[in-house]
Formats: C-alpha cells, sequence, structure tokens
C-alpha cells in the first residue's frame, strides 16, 4: 500500500515513476511497522519481518514531507500505531485535497514564492 501511494505522488507530482528503490524501502517500512503491530497485539510470529531488521537502518531513505507529503505522513502514522502519546497528524492528510492541489503547494514552497 505504502508503495502504491509513493507510486500515485510520484506520478501526480513530478510526471514520471518512482524508482524501485524508492518503492521498495516505502513497501519494507510499511512491512515492518505493521507487521511488529500485528506481533504485539496476536503475540504471534510474522513471518514477513524475518530479515528486515535492516529496514530500520533505512529511515534516511524514507521520502520527507518535501518530497512525497502523503506517503511521508501515511509511514509517520505506521511507525507506532499502539502508541498512544504523540499528536495526530493534522496536515495532507486530514484535508481534502487531490494530489494537484498537493503539487500546487509543493511547486509553491520549493520556488521560495
Amino acid at each position: 500500500m505504502a508503495a502504491g501511494w509513493a507510486q500515485t505522488e510520484c506520478h501526480g507530482y513530478r510526471e514520471d515513476d518512482a524508482t524501485e528503490a524508492l518503492l521498495r524501502v516505502c513497501g519494507d517500512a510499511a512491512t515492518v511497522r505493521l507487521g511488529r503491530v500485528f506481533v504485539a497485539q496476536h503475540d504471534a510470529p510474522c513471518p514477513a519481518l524475518y530479515g528486515f531488521e535492516e529496514v530500520l537502518a533505512l529511515r534516511e531513505e524514507l521520502p520527507g514531507p518535501e518530497q512525497l507529503p502523503l506517503t511521508g505522513e501515511l509511514l509517520a502514522l505506521w511507525a507506532d500505531p499502539t502508541v498512544t502519546t504523540h499528536q495526530p497528524v493534522a496536515s495532507w492528510l486530514n484535508h481534502c485535497t487531490g494530489l494537484d492541489d498537493v503539487r500546487r503547494v509543493l511547486d509553491t514552497r520549493r520556488s521560495g514564492t
């Protein structure tokens, strides 16, 4: 799902496809984050997590809010969904905007106007 969001945002903002590496890191991050919750809630092993320990070190490779704001927020929500002490996301995901609206805001920020 995260890889699909990344692909859609890349295409919507830049009119090109996401790199394989970007799709992989987004998908892997979602796998680890949601898999850990499954393990905690069901006290059961999650085979999808085997071999993904190194994904935690890839945080700097995840898309930032200036690159892919919706994907970045989705992954932030999944970082630890069981935590009740963090603030809810109150930006892109809470607004009814289309990708064109998000692209216009990003373009404006990038051009400094």
